[in-house]
């Protein structure tokens, strides 16, 4: 009689993950913008001065992610979740309470802080410490989670944001938030483990994609390819996260209709819905090199698109284009980060790497914005900056398509000189 496979607790774990990522950047976190108009018009607060509030976010969780591999080896992953979600409860009790700017301001340091610990890194980590096959696949999964919390959560707030008797009524979405975080936390924290145990590894059949040791942090950040993959990750972010944030303006700005806006957008939150899942799946059966290649060279294609959109019949499906390539480019700055972290630095300093990595890629976040609409304020229009990005995707899939080689030979090398001298 066949005996039963037994179940692994490591499916709890990845439960716990997507729960977590569903509630926290997804439907807690993941509609910051419907809340903009609202709180600016019932506070009378210009604009400008509210969008710091995002800036401070950034600030707070690249600091956060810098100290992480030293955070979570200290103290566990799950200390670490449970730090997290105490802070993003903090973040919406100034958000619910705020009078003024200041208020907000804070709230928006402890959002940081919060999504430090309970976003992307961390789920990075704990999939490289609890699975050994199919990483990229698992995390895509999980990852996904973040465009479901959104969907769903969109759906119930708006009308609570936009109630037309109560010009506070944000307030009563950001109590709903809370309560769904503290549910969200309650269940995720009792579940949690953090450590799969010593067998775990050895039940698993051997990963099919390449598996590094790696050098410690202390060396790897001496190596030139370091640097080289800093610099592509940072200009990454920064390209996606100021090209996204200016793609509705844009196409309104070129004279297409806000209708048909919104449905360029909805069809993006749909492609990004599986795009995790897809990346993942491509990295797990063909590698890095495949991954990035298609990844950085869907974004080339999503800024040349989004640069020639237009209110003709081809120029709005460009529009399309836009829309559906750009979903695919999108994971660049979430699952490929840990995934990049794994399969170049190895594991010797995954947790310090992944913490350093996500912290430049946050930073890039944080200058992006700012940089496009600087250009914008300059020349009047987002063209000459939409086809610069294009140009310097094209150069980043190169430049790191090189370095890949780079660290193969390095590694080639390293398994060498250890062969002959055991």
């Amino acid at each position: 009689m066949r005996e039963k496979k037994k179940f692994e607790y490591k499916w709890i774990i990845a439960g716990c993950c997507f729960l977590m990522i569903f509630g926290v950047l997804g439907f807690a976190c993941g509609n910051k913008a419907l809340y903009l108009s609202a709180i600016t018009e019932a506070l009378n607060i210009p604009r400008s001065l509210f969008s710091i509030n995002d800036s401070l976010r950034y600030i707070a969780q690249a600091l956060v992610n810098l100290a992480f591999g030293v955070l979570v080896v200290k103290f566990g992953a799950r200390k670490l979740i449970a730090a997290g979600f105490v802070s993003l409860a903090i973040s919406l009790i100034f958000y619910i309470f705020a009078e003024n700017i200041a208020m907000f301001y804070l709230g928006g340091i402890f959002l940081g802080v919060g999504l430090g610990w309970t976003g992307t890194a961390t789920v990075g980590y704990v999939v490289n410490r609890w699975f050994t096959q199919n990483k990229g696949t698992i995390m895509g999964v999980i990852l996904c989670s973040n465009g479901l919390g959104t969907a769903i959560g969109a759906q119930i707030i708006t009308p609570i944001i936009y109630d037309e008797t109560n010009p506070f009524g944000y307030r009563n979405a950001y109590k709903l938030c809370l309560i769904v975080l503290v549910v969200v936390a309650v269940i995720v924290v009792a579940l949690f483990r953090n450590s799969p145990g010593i067998n775990v590894a050895k039940e698993e059949k051997k990963p099919k994609t390449l598996v590094r040791n790696g050098l410690p942090f202390n060396q790897a950040v001496k190596k030139p390819y370091f640097y080289s993959v800093a610099i592509c990750v940072f200009l990454t972010g920064a390209a996606l996260q100021g090209i996204t944030g200016i793609s509705s303006a844009h196409l309104k700005d070129v004279g297409i209709d806000t209708a048909f806006i919104a449905t360029a957008a909805s069809i993006h939150s749909l492609v990004l819905l599986t795009a995790k899942f897809l990346t993942g799946y491509i990295h797990d059966k063909f590698g890095l090199r495949v991954t990035t290649s298609f990844c950085y060279i869907a974004a080339t294609v999503a800024f040349v698109a989004l640069a020639l959109s237009a209110p003709t019949a081809g120029g709005k499906t460009l529009a399309i284009v836009y829309s559906i390539f750009s979903s695919l480019a999108l994971p660049l700055e979430t699952i490929m980060v840990p995934l990049i972290t794994g399969d170049i630095f190895g594991q010797a300093s995954y947790a310090k790497m992944l913490g350093v990595l996500m912290a430049v890629n946050t930073a890039g976040y944080a200058c992006g914005a700012f940089v496009v609409n600087f250009a914008f304020d300059i020349v009047g229009t987002y063209l000459p900056v939409l086809y610069i990005s294009a140009a310097l995707f094209f150069g980043i899939m190169i430049t790191f398509l090189i370095t890949l080689k780079t660290v193969d030979k390095e590694q080639a090398l390293t398994e060498q000189v250890q062969e002959q001298t055991t």
